[in-house]
């Protein structure tokens, strides 16, 4: 049976959502579209579950359309009815027990959605969730042809971003989501000697090691409490035995000259994790030392905030930017740089 999704991705990651939907069975490919920055519409034909596998989206919802010319008339028996039948198959496909919900919606705060939102809790005996989302979120949109709206059904308790094995969450970790584009950015082989300098929880390299490849990968930190938070995820992820931890500075580091053919860097942005006074001396000292330890024709994928620091800190280097993408992450828009050993 088809039917109608739609995924949210992070603005600036559309492409790389894009190329994975087209890699799934049952997905009809002429219906992707990218109806606005940051959301994908399609149809598939499989199971709704095998979408909740996607590493390049935030989240998946389920499309429903109601012949209504405004919400409150949600709240009419027959489509309330039908709305909480909707819920109600949604729910039955979690493991976990669902207590809090949220609505998104343009003037969601108003006087009917209000109502909507104490009717649905009466109803299905769930809290309204004070951040504004909850473990069910429902999104009401106005349909594209101005007749009638759609009620939207997140798939997933919790967005697809936060993975199973993030069971250590420091303030300032690298999005998982982003983690996986950085992977897709450095377009890695079979061959490749991979290492992730200021490698903080293993977000990248945990990302890398569910790729098709088994490589040896390396995570360098100068951080041991960072390294033992890694630890706890990658055993998490699955994939320990692929990725070595080694404490030391990405200024000068332990490794021979000429020996990776891809480095990763998640750079302290200045905001969580260092400052733009020692960034000023950090950025040209981890370019060099990452040109010292690259191969010839070396892929270096970074990202940061200290977007002109970063840009600046590369010509007075031995690489060059070869792509460059902008992204919103909550509120934040840092840069993530592809370079290539010069």
């Amino acid at each position: 049976m088809a039917n109608q999704y739609e995924a949210e991705v992070i603005i600036g990651l559309e492409d790389i959502a894009v190329i994975e939907l087209k890699s799934l069975q049952n997905m009809d490919l002429p219906s992707i579209e990218i109806i606005r920055a940051g959301f994908i519409r399609f149809i598939f034909t499989g199971k709704a579950q095998d979408l909740l596998k996607l590493r390049s989206v935030i989240a998946i919802y389920s499309i429903h359309n109601f012949d209504i010319p405004r919400p409150k008339a949600i709240l009419g028996h027959q489509n309330f009815t039908h709305l909480i039948n909707l819920i109600n198959d949604q729910l039955q496909t979690w493991n976990n027990p669902t207590t809090t919900f949220g609505i998104g919606a343009a003037g969601s705060s108003s006087s009917v959605f209000e109502r909507i939102k104490h009717e649905l809790s009466q109803t299905l005996d769930l809290n309204i969730a004070e951040d504004g989302k909850g473990e069910l979120f429902l999104r009401f949109i106005r349909h594209k042809n101005q007749q009638g709206w759609q009620v939207l059904i997140r798939l997933s308790q919790r967005p697809l971003s936060t993975r199973p094995w993030r069971i250590q969450n420091i303030p300032g970790a690298l999005n998982a989501t982003v983690a996986y584009a950085m992977t897709q950015l450095a377009n890695v082989n079979c061959k490749n000697h991979i290492v992730n300098i200021c490698s903080g929880t293993g977000t990248i390299l945990i990302e890398q090691s569910h790729s098709d490849f088994e490589h040896k990968l390396i995570a360098l930190d100068n951080d041991h409490l960072m390294l033992e938070s890694a630890t706890t995820n990658i055993r998490a992820g699955g994939n320990d035995k692929l990725i070595t931890q080694v404490l030391g500075d990405a200024q000068q580091t332990p490794f021979k000259s000429g020996q990776f053919d891809v480095i990763y860097a998640d750079l302290p942005f200045g905001h969580h994790i260092g400052s733009h006074d020692t960034n000023e001396w950090l950025y040209p000292a981890i370019l060099s030392e990452s040109a010292r330890i690259a191969k010839d024709n070396a892929v270096f994928v970074a990202i940061t905030h200290e977007i002109n620091l970063f840009d600046q800190s590369v010509t007075i280097s031995d690489w060059t930017i070869t792509q460059t993408r902008q992204i919103n992450l909550s509120g934040l828009h840092p840069q993530i740089f592809v370079l290539e050993r010069n």
